[in-house]
């Protein structure tokens, strides 16, 4: 059974932390879970009733994370570099009077 201060002390990070910090806490907890064989309609649900802007999360969604995370311990999946190149095409396409950014054939 976790001590009371070990939960205060998890109650008041999750209040101070940046949202990148939470967002991958989440990340980590949903692997968590999932290699806890938590079902990943039980995490989405939980999820779903905690977000404050009544998003709905789905157990593909949560799957995703899970995956992101197993693939984020070996290197980055998005790099920064490719952020940035990313965002910059994306506003030249718009820029040009397209709608956004397609994938494209290999």
């Amino acid at each position: 059974m976790p001590k009371v201060t070990d939960t205060l002390a998890d109650n008041v990070l999750d209040k101070v932390q940046t949202a990148t910090s939470r967002a991958g806490h989440l990340v980590q907890r949903a692997a968590k879970l999932r290699r806890g064989n938590v079902n990943a309609e039980v995490i989405a649900m939980q999820m779903t009733k905690n977000s404050p802007n009544g998003h709905v999360y789905t157990a593909d969604g949560v799957q995703q994370m899970a995956n992101a995370y197993q693939d984020s311990q070996s290197k980055p999946i998005l790099t920064a570099r490719q952020t940035t190149a990313l965002l910059a095409d994306q506003a030249e396409v718009r820029r040009a009077g397209g709608a956004g950014l397609a994938p494209q054939p290999a």
